[in-house]
C-alpha cells in the first residue's frame, strides 16, 4: 500500500500453537452481526486436530457465504514444528 507505514509485534507462541489468518471476507456477512460470526469462527477452531486440511475446510465451509460476498483468504500453520518424514 502506497505510503502506509505499519509497525511489529512480536508475540510469543509456544511449539505447535496454530496460527490462523484470514481476511474479512471469512467472517463479515451482511446478515450476520461480526460479533456472532467471530465467536463462531472461535467454536469452529476449538479442540485440537492433527491435521491442518479439516480447520481450513471447516471454516470455509461454515463461514464463508455462499455465493461469496468479498475475496476470502485463509492462511492456517502450526507453529515450531517439524514436519514429520
Amino acid at each position: 500500500m502506497g505510503g502506509a507505514s505499519f509497525t511489529t509485534t512480536e508475540v510469543p507462541v509456544a511449539p505447535g500453537t496454530v496460527l490462523v489468518l484470514y481476511t474479512e471476507g471469512l467472517v463479515e456477512a451482511r446478515e450476520h452481526d461480526l460479533d456472532e460470526r467471530l465467536e463462531e469462527l472461535t467454536h469452529l477452531l476449538a479442540g485440537t486436530r492433527p491435521s491442518l486440511d479439516e480447520p481450513a475446510g471447516t471454516l470455509v465451509d461454515g463461514l464463508a457465504p455462499t455465493p461469496a460476498q468479498d475475496d476470502v483468504a485463509l492462511l492456517i500453520a502450526r507453529v515450531g514444528t517439524s514436519i514429520p518424514r
